[in-house]
């Protein structure tokens, strides 16, 4: 393992090495495209000292687990809990750094606790809560863009409902933590740009 993060054309190469078919590949690398753009308004309203280049890796590979969990023949589906942590296994199995696939591991959901996975999901009995900040950014962007059918961008208020539908106080109080840390990114230019609804 080497502490060298990857390049974008690198990124690319892996998601190429991984996906099953080329419509998966267009439709994870196009989210975790978006994901980094999301990503880069969060940056540009702190003033704190953050490891950019680690964020952006960690946006444009934060889906890669993805391809590990369907076969050429499936439709995405934006439920796949084990997703983080197959994609910090594909991270540890090419030697990238620690940090990215902690980034990938974190992600998922709003962050899970040892005790809620325990309790609930089928994922590895540790705690899967982002830490630091960059992965703070990354579970914040991740959850303003959707890989619906057809992916769309999510406006705070919009996610706020998504959880509230659910009844998920949990993930609630994770959310208006990292709405408070990072502000509202304003979406609409990147909605219009990608072509995409802004929900």
């Amino acid at each position: 393992m080497n502490n060298r993060l990857p390049t974008e054309s690198e990124i690319i190469a892996l998601h190429e090495k991984y996906a099953p078919s080329e419509a998966i590949f267009d439709a994870v690398y196009s989210n975790c495209q978006a994901v980094w753009r999301i990503a880069e308004l969060v940056l540009a309203l702190k003033e704190r000292k953050i490891n950019e280049e680690l964020v952006k890796a960690g946006c444009l590979l934060h889906d890669i687990g993805t391809y590990k969990l369907i076969q050429p023949t499936d439709t995405i589906s934006v439920g796949y809990v084990n997703r983080g942590v197959a994609g910090e296994q594909i991270i540890e199995e090419e030697g990238l750094p620690k940090a990215l696939g902690e980034i990938l591991a974190h992600h998922v959901g709003l962050g899970f606790t040892k005790e809620h996975i325990e309790a609930t999901l089928p994922l590895p009995h540790r705690d899967l809560t982002p830490q630091t900040i960059e992965e703070r950014i990354v579970t914040y962007a991740s959850k303003l863009h959707s890989r619906s059918e057809p992916p769309q961008f999510n406006s705070v208020s919009a996610y706020r409902k998504h959880l509230k539908n659910l009844d998920a106080q949990y993930y609630s109080d994770l959310f208006e933590a990292l709405v408070d840390e990072f502000g509202e990114p304003d979406l609409e230019p990147l909605a219009k740009e990608f072509s995409q609804k802004l929900a």
